[in-house]
Parts: structure tokens; sequence; C-alpha cells
């Protein structure tokens, strides 16, 4: 169907927008495709964005998370040591952080680039996680599994100023994985310039994120910061229809695929 410009192909929650000018979104998790890319670099390059890239959009912070405190999210909050020195310190050295002023979404990114090229992944023991701190993930090696990753790369999203949540889901085939996400804003505007400066960066054509019901009714969109995605906003795990978010105040929430807390 053609709405507002926009050329649309409803095919899963998971929709997929076609760019014809602008950007919109018709569900809970979205996809967009964006027109031609300015400038590539590709993931694990922690060079800087190539002349008239914009440095990036500001990190949007979200008050108010939603959640019930349990066991399982105040144990990642805790493994996110985010104002340790060692992840202070880790930040500082892969963004311009240490020459003062706000930070971007340049910085996330270079962080996560830097993550990206220098992780190895290693297997906790069957049905076992170690929730190693996201300080011990830099001093040990950058060695861990994918909660390793996520929880490393949402103590770099707080050092930042940012919001991180740590997702966890399961595939049809029960297969589990665990990735984070970046609070991007409320409002699809704020989506857009995330989307004009991913594409501007990486040469990527689309962008993935999820949208959840906030605590007070508003929509919040959370950008996709998974290893596997190969670059911030890559695609994201295909679960089972919902997921666990664990926010780094100790609280956590179920949603489905449509935004909706179960």
């Amino acid at each position: 169907m053609e709405t507002g410009g926009f050329r649309i192909l409803p095919v899963t929650t998971r929709s997929v927008l076609l760019l014809v000018a602008g950007l919109a979104v018709i569900a809970a998790a979205g996809v967009a495709l964006f027109g031609a890319a300015q400038h590539a670099a590709p993931p694990g390059s922690a060079a800087p964005p190539a002349p008239g890239v914009p440095s990036g959009p500001g990190i949007p912070v979200l008050s108010g998370q939603p959640g019930t405190a349990n066991a399982t999210a105040a144990r990642i909050a805790q493994s996110a040591d985010y104002q340790s020195p060692a992840v202070r310190a880790f930040v500082d050295a892969h963004t311009a952080k240490g020459a003062g002023g706000p930070s971007t979404l340049a910085d996330v990114f270079s962080v996560w680039e830097a993550i990206y090229a220098n992780w190895t992944y290693v297997r906790d023991p069957p049905g076992f996680n170690l929730y190693l701190p996201a300080s011990r993930s830099i001093t040990g090696g950058m060695k861990g599994n994918c909660l390793d990753y996520a929880i490393l790369n949402a103590a770099a999203v707080e050092s930042l100023g940012g919001t991180a949540r740590v997702i966890a889901a399961y595939d049809q085939e029960g297969n589990g994985h665990a990735y984070t996400e970046i609070y991007v804003g409320d409002s699809m505007d704020a989506v857009r310039q995330v989307g004009d400066y991913i594409a501007a960066r990486y040469s990527a054509r689309t962008v993935h994120w999820h949208i959840a019901d906030g605590p007070s009714g508003e929509k919040e969109y959370w950008l996709n910061l998974d290893w596997q995605a190969g670059y911030p906003g890559g695609p994201i795990f295909a679960d089972n229809g919902a997921y666990y978010a664990s926010f780094l105040s100790g609280k956590g929430a179920r949603y489905a695929d449509n935004g909706t807390e179960i």
C-alpha cells in the first residue's frame, strides 16, 4: 500500500519499510531501508567519520525505566560496572569523550566497533552463565559469550551517558541469545536522525529497532547493538515472538514483539 509517499510491504511483525522520501514505521519492531550511503566504514574500524559526515546525534536519556526488580536483572546491572576505572578508561581510549563535551552516538558506535573488533567468543559451561563484569572483560582480554559481550556493551553505553538494556531471547528452536539495545528517543524523528547517521557512517541500507510501550504509555525506540548484526542498527535476532529486557536499574520486563509488556 501507499501512505505519505512510502511504499510499505507488511511481511512480519518486523515490518520492512522501503524509503521513498523520509521514514515511517507501522510495527513495534521496524526495519527501514535508507537511500544511498555517503561513507563506508566497515565494522571493526574505529576510524572517525569522513569529512562531511555529521558527528552523530546526541544521546537521549530515558527516565522512569519500566519493569520489576528481579535477580537476573540485578545480576546484569551489577556486572555492567560502568563507573569502574577499567570501563571508563576503555571508553575514553576509543572516543573523544576525554576531550570534554557531551557524548554522541558517534562515541557509542566507536566503542561498539572497538569491542566488535577485539572480542573472542568463548562459551560458558553448559547451562551456566558467568555474568562476567564489564571491567573483567576488558582486563581479561575481551573474551566471553554473548551475554558477557552484551554486558560490556551496555556498560559502555551507560558510561557515555546513554540508557542501555540487555535483551535475552530464544528462537523458534530454543536457541538463546543476548544482546544490547540503546534508547534513541520517543519519536520517529529521532529514529530518522539515527538512521541517516548510520547510513552515512556504515554504507548501511537498513536500520533495525524495537519499539516498546513506556510506563506512561509513551513509545520508546531502542536501536539494536547486537554483535551478530554486523553494524549498529543491523538485523535483530529472530526470536520466538517475545524477549526479556534487563535494565541497569536492576529491573526487568518481558515484551511481546509488538512492544507490549507481558
